[in-house]
């Protein structure tokens, strides 16, 4: 699971101050949990489309795509 790299991307988020970042925070909660974990990697996978509608930067999109996709390929 890549925390590091969705810990970035929150920090990238709060930095900018875009209030996405609370999302992808109760996300990586949900990845310390053993109990709720496969739900938190289940938001991940289906969230993209976030990044349109919280206005991301294209870095934050890139970046959000290698979360995904290491996920993805993780399965």
């Amino acid at each position: 699971m890549p925390k590091e790299k969705l810990q970035m991307l929150i920090d990238k988020l709060k930095i900018r101050d875009n209030k996405a970042y609370e999302f992808f925070e109760r996300i990586a909660l949900d990845l310390t949990s053993e109990r709720s974990k496969n739900e938190g990697l289940i938001k991940l996978k289906g969230c993209f489309a976030i990044t349109q509608y919280a206005d991301f930067t294209f870095e934050e999109e890139e970046l959000l795509s290698e979360i995904i996709d290491e996920i993805n390929s993780n399965e």
